[in-house]
Order: C-alpha cells, then sequence, then structure tokens
C-alpha cells in the first residue's frame, strides 16, 4: 500500500490546526482549532518553500489576538483518525486576514521559510563538512527535527559572503555532494538524495493486463490530466569558450542530436575560465543543454480522492491507455485542496532522469582586490577618486597612497571606501577643528603674516583679535590650551582636527612625524595638512583592526575596526550607530565602495589603453574577465569559421 496513509478519509471534518502564538497577556502557547473550513497546501520540490492557506470561521473574535502586530503566527495542518495523526504541512504565517463575515484566512510557507527569509553571515570555515554547518546552523534558527545525511565529504575551505539565504548556502553544500534538500510537512529539514528508486509507490490511471491483482488494487482513478511542454529553455548548440594557460584559448562545441530536425535551434556561446580542458569544456556544455531539458514534459494530474495524501519525492505508474500514455515518473509536487466542494488533489509528475536541476550554484568567489602597483595607475586613480566623491583633487591621491600603504589583508577598495566614508561622516570632506555641539569652524588657513581687521569682520568676531591671534583661537586643539573649545568648561580634552578629525594626541603626534620628524605643533603640525592627517588616520584603522580582528582580512570584520575608530579599542561594538553610518555611506548610499570599483577599473584601463596606443573608445571592445578571450579574438575565430 501506498506510504505515509492518513487514516480514514481525510474529509475537512477529519482536519485540525494547532495554531500557537501569542494569545491574551500569556506566551507563546498552542490552541486546537477543530473546525477547519478550507485549507490549500502547494509542495513541490523544486520551490524553496511550500505555500499553505488555512480558513475557519470566529463569529465571536475568540482568534483575533493573532492579529497582534508583534506576535509571530506558527500552523500545524493534520488529518487524524483510528491510526492517529499525519501532518499536511508545518509552518509559519505570512499573512492573516479577517473578514466581516467572521472568517479568518491565514496563509504562509513551510519551516523553509525559516532559512529562505534570512541571510546567512559571511564567514570562512575550514575543515568541515557541509552537513555539520547546516545542522549547526538550522538547529539555530529554530527547526525543530533534522534528517541530514553524513555522507558529504569534508572541505578545506566553505565561504559564504553575506550574498546568499541560509536556504541558498545551504542547497549549495548538499547540491555539492550530489544531494538535496526539502521540508517534510512535519517540519523535519532532510538533506539526503532523491527517491529515483525503480520502484514505484503510487499506480494512477487504469490498471494493465499483465498487471498483477495485488497491483490492480493499488491503482487510483484520474479524473483529469493535463500535459505541459515547453521548449523555451532547449539548447540545440552550445559553444564553451576555454583557457588552457595564460594565452592559449580554444572553443568547443556540443550540438543536442534529438534537435536535429528542427527549425529552430537554439544556440549558447559560454566564457568559462574553469574551463581549462576539452573535456571540462564538453561537460559545462552538456550540462547547459541538460538543462534545457529539466521539467520540459509534465505531467498534471487530478485524482478520485484514495483516502490518503500522495507525497512528493516517490516514483509512480502512471497509465492513461486512452492518449496512449504509459511510464514511470518521479512526483516533484503535489497541490492540495479541501473545502466545502470537497477533496482534491493535484499531482505533478515529470520524466525521472529530467524531474530536477542537477546543477550546483557557484560558491560565491572570495577576492581581494589589491593595491595597484604602477605609479600611473595609482595617479589615476586618485583624480577618480577625487572627482567622484567631490573633495579636493589633491586628496583623491592622499587617500589612495594611504589605503596602499595601510590596507594589508583588507580588500584594498573596501579599505578605501572605508577611509572615504569616515572622512564623509566626519567632516564632508573639510579641514576643520572640532567644536562643541558637532559645530564646524572655517577650514584650517596657515598662520597669517599680519593682521585682517576685515577676516574678522566676515566672521562676526571682535577685530582687536584679528590677524594671528583669530588664527590662534581658530585653530588651538591641544589638552590644556585655554583657547581649546574643550578645555573651558572644567576640564582638559583634545579637540578633533582635520579632515579625519584626530583626536588623541597620539594620532596627531604620528600625523606631525609624518610630515616632518619631531616637528609636533598643534597649529601647523602634520595634523594639519590633509595628507598628513589621512596617512594616520588609515594607520590607526589598521591598528585597530590588528588589535581586535587579529587582521583577518574578513568584509564582514572591517566594521569593528571602523566602531573602534570612533570609540576607541575598549568601547568598540559590532553593529553601534557609528559603524552603521560609516557602512550605509560605504556599501549604500552614496556607495563609496561602487564608486571607488569603478575608479580602479577606469584607472587601470586608461594606463592600459595609452600602453596599447589605442583611444579610450577602443576600451569597449575587450572583455573585462581576466584569462578570456577579447571580443575582438572571438570576433575573428567567428570570421575564420565561417570562411573555412
Amino acid at each position: 500500500m501506498p506510504v505515509e496513509i492518513l487514516p480514514d478519509n481525510p474529509s475537512i471534518s477529519k482536519v485540525r490546526a494547532i495554531i500557537t502564538t501569542q494569545w491574551g497577556k500569556s506566551g507563546y502557547r498552542p490552541i486546537v482549532v477543530r473546525a477547519i473550513e478550507n485549507y490549500f497546501v502547494d509542495s513541490a520540490l523544486d520551490n524553496d518553500a511550500d505555500g499553505f492557506d488555512i480558513g475557519f470561521a470566529d463569529p465571536m473574535g475568540k482568534f483575533l489576538d493573532l492579529f497582534k502586530r508583534d506576535a509571530e503566527i506558527r500552523v500545524q495542518l493534520f488529518g487524524i483518525g483510528k491510526q492517529g495523526t499525519n501532518f499536511i504541512v508545518t509552518g509559519v504565517a505570512d499573512d492573516a486576514a479577517y473578514d466581516d463575515q467572521g472568517s479568518i484566512t491565514i496563509s504562509g510557507r513551510d519551516y523553509s521559510s525559516l532559512a529562505t527569509d534570512s541571510t546567512a553571515p559571511p564567514k570562512q570555515y575550514r575543515k568541515k563538512t557541509g552537513w555539520s554547518i547546516v545542522a549547526d546552523q538550522a538547529g539555530d534558527l529554530g527547526f525543530p527535527r533534522l534528517n541530514l545525511s553524513h555522507a558529504g565529504k569534508r572541505h578545506n575551505t566553505i565561504y559564504t559572503d553575506g550574498s546568499e539565504s541560509y536556504w541558498e548556502f545551504w542547497y549549495r553544500l548538499y547540491r555539492d555532494d550530489k544531494q538535496f534538500l526539502w521540508c517534510e510537512p512535519d517540519g523535519t529539514l532532510i538533506g539526503n538524495n532523491l527517491n529515483f528508486s525503480t520502484h514505484p509507490t503510487y499506480y494512477f490511471g487504469t490498471p494493465r493486463r499483465a498487471d498483477s491483482a495485488q497491483i490492480k488494487k493499488n491503482y487510483i482513478p484520474v479524473e483529469r490530466i493535463e500535459i505541459h511542454k515547453t521548449t523555451q529553455k532547449r539548447l540545440a548548440d552550445v559553444w564553451v569558450f576555454g583557457q588552457k594557460g595564460a594565452n592559449n584559448g580554444f572553443l568547443e562545441q556540443v550540438s543536442d542530436p534529438t534537435t536535429k530536425l528542427w527549425l529552430k535551434k537554439p544556440r549558447k556561446i559560454m566564457f568559462d575560465s574553469t574551463a581549462s580542458s576539452t573535456k571540462k569544456a564538453r561537460q559545462v556544455a552538456k550540462e547547459e543543454i541538460y538543462e534545457g531539458k529539466v521539467g520540459s514534459i509534465e505531467f498534471r494530474i487530478t485524482i478520485a480522492d484514495p483516502g490518503w495524501m500522495i507525497r512528493q519525492n516517490q516514483g509512480a505508474i502512471l497509465n492513461i491507455p486512452e492518449i496512449g500514455l504509459y511510464g514511470n515518473f518521479f512526483i516533484v509536487g503535489t497541490r492540495i485542496q479541501c473545502g466545502e466542494n470537497g477533496f482534491v488533489q493535484e499531482i505533478r509528475l515529470r520524466e525521472k532522469q529530467y524531474a530536477i536541476s542537477r546543477r550546483t550554484p557557484e560558491d560565491p568567489v572570495l577576492t581581494k582586490t589589491k593595491a595597484p602597483g604602477r605609479e600611473s595607475v595609482i595617479t589615476g586613480l586618485g583624480q577618480e577618486i577625487a572627482s567622484t566623491a567631490d573633495m579636493q583633487e589633491a586628496w583623491g591621491m592622499y587617500f589612495v597612497k594611504a589605503a596602499r600603504e595601510h590596507s594589508g589583508p583588507w580588500d584594498f577598495n573596501l579599505f578605501l571606501a572605508t577611509l572615504i566614508g569616515i572622512c564623509a561622516w566626519e567632516t564632508s570632506f573639510l579641514n576643520v577643528r572640532e567644536y562643541h555641539d558637532n559645530i564646524k569652524g572655517p577650514q584650517w588657513y596657515p598662520e597669517p603674516a599680519a593682521q585682517d581687521p576685515q577676516e574678522a569682520h566676515r566672521h562676526g568676531e571682535d577685530s582687536t583679535v584679528a590677524g594671528r591671534e583669530l588664527w590662534m583661537n581658530r585653530f588651538a586643539n591641544a589638552a590644556g590650551n585655554p583657547r581649546n573649545p574643550f578645555n573651558g568648561r572644567g576640564h582638559n580634552a583634545e579637540a578633533g582636527v582635520g579632515p579625519m578629525q584626530l583626536t588623541s594626541a597620539g594620532l596627531k603626534y604620528d600625523a606631525d612625524d609624518h610630515f616632518r620628524k619631531n616637528f609636533r605643533n598643534e597649529y601647523s603640525g602634520g595634523r594639519w595638512h590633509p595628507e598628513h592627517n589621512i596617512w594616520s588616520a588609515a594607520k590607526y584603522l589598521r591598528n585597530c583592526l590588528k588589535h581586535l580582528v587579529a587582521d583577518s582580512g574578513r568584509d564582514q570584520d572591517i566594521w569593528m575596526g571602523v566602531s573602534a575608530y570612533n570609540h576607541g579599542e575598549g568601547g568598540a561594538s559590532v553593529g553601534d550607530d557609528y559603524s552603521n553610518h560609516i557602512k550605509k555611506l560605504v556599501l549604500k548610499s552614496p556607495g563609496y565602495l561602487e564608486a571607488v570599483t569603478d575608479a580602479v577599473k577606469a584607472s587601470r584601463e586608461a594606463v592600459k589603453a595609452a600602453d596599447d596606443g589605442v583611444s579610450d573608445s577602443s576600451l569597449d571592445t575587450t572583455v573585462g574577465t581576466d584569462g578570456l578571450p577579447t571580443r575582438e579574438q572571438v570576433a575573428a575565430f567567428f570570421n575564420n569559421f565561417h570562411h573555412r
């Protein structure tokens, strides 16, 4: 008999729901709903999360606590009978609605949504198996039960870069081990091989004469069948450009013989830097052709009520003699609907060998951009940076030089963009002294040679303290100096100085010494010269990273150093307001990291164009991916190919 039998007929009267939320003033607790009016569940292996809807009456408003803004709704739907219970779906609500007829509808997805809706933190794992990572993270996310195959290999390095959801990360790990990931109706997370065994679990349609009496009894009548075919993703021809060594590009062509007589013969051309041999290139091409066939034929059948639930991930015989259809197929998904019009199951079947994608998602690329080595690139980059960030032209070079010297194991582009973000937040690219309440004074200027009463008047100050006196009042910053605005209220404190707002005496002395050895002057020292001010700030940021995150070089760790830049190493914390502000400037708006990345690319291309003796417009004819043929090489190849 079929597996996972639902006792008795799964009529609506035999279905119950356990709904857990924050009822009343108590904590989260479950309540059984015994009068389900309707439900719909869509389960499929080719969806990341299975969706569901349930509806029930609540004319007296007993369940209105479901609509508390900050209360989560969890649902378990199951059938009951003499032999026990059988789960239909277990999940978390996304939406809930209450209408004027006193009906409540809850829509949601199964427990896979715990992983699909949350991003996996960027991290590098060493000497770990995929299943052990999934087990740890799934437990933390709240999966009630795990059934994970331990057959996977141990990896030297596994990396996720913060661009993947937990589910995408886990799916990649299990596909890399030639296995699959899905969630069972009771909420169990499964990681294992799909059930492609030759023995069918279900029989649909009309029994055949040759079938045994026992098999004939197992056939479930088909009330409706829909055959769906798509050729939109099919490929007749795949060309793969690979690379042998640094300069030897090659082309491998693979055709699908089943499309030989087709009129439309779609071709795909791929550039694959991993295809370093003819064999690998052919494998890449064959996989593309195969993926175009996955799910291209699908049978959707509606069956009479058999008295139990049909489950996905099982084999099934389908025999519809009226149209000459017979075969052993794979159940990729089911849709179950029950309401006042009865119980309906729609089964989705596909050819076994073309049921589910075999593709393994690509690993995130763990790359670190290095500081440009050529002075001509650096000069061009400085100009690009200054223009993009709307700062004084020379400052762009100062930032580039500082990042080049101090970025160390950190991504150069990110380190440079972070320095720019700090400066934008601290002073908006101005060379000023810190005042109380973040009021910024005038930009620093060299000591005046003579008094200028008009200068004082323009700033609303007493003309009697013009000239040098005015200059000293404006730019005093050392602790103990009565002119320093932070030393007139019963305490002595250093004032922030320059574009990066160097505050501690040690950082100011670093900048002073970098400008001129042992010339430590609070009015004219290196702290007031943007080049040396930025250099000292970059050195300090790097030291914070060394002490707090052991110079890990991981992108996500740089924000701890940013927090320390403002609060000191003892006061640094993950996700504080200061580092979040800088992070937003760097990654989102205005997006200094993207601007820096574009500037680096532009400066390198400009230098390359100058070296090659070509105009800027000709740069558009090259392919940007290192190690692959240029567009000119491809065009030349095509030209030669067509004239053979």
